[in-house]
């Protein structure tokens, strides 16, 4: 199954929840307020077009689940935008001789 990918859009709306979404992703944990949960339920049901059932939202493993599935696009964007910029070099110090040359 591929991995949906999110828009820069649905990507700015993730962001105040960044921490949480990515340590449901790469830690497999969960920590998140129930009014925080709701509002990142509506950007999910956004992104994939389901939304979350009543028992899906009373159900730890499900919210988890959930956020991991948001973590995975998030981590994605994330990603494949770091790989899109070019990195910026030093320009290098040009070498002076001691010998006043």
């Amino acid at each position: 199954m591929e991995v949906k990918k999110i828009s820069k859009e649905e990507y700015e709306k993730l962001i105040p929840w960044e921490k949480d979404i990515l340590a449901a992703y790469k830690n497999s944990y969960l920590h998140m307020t129930g009014s925080d949960f709701l509002k990142v339920a509506e950007i999910y049901k956004e992104i994939t077009g389901t939304a979350l059932t009543r028992s899906q939202m009373g159900c730890n493993t499900c919210r988890l689940n959930a956020l991991r599935k948001l973590g995975e696009m998030y981590s994605n964007y994330k990603d494949a935008e770091k790989e899109k910029k070019p990195r910026k070099t030093r320009t290098k110090k040009l070498e002076v001789n001691n010998d006043g040359e």
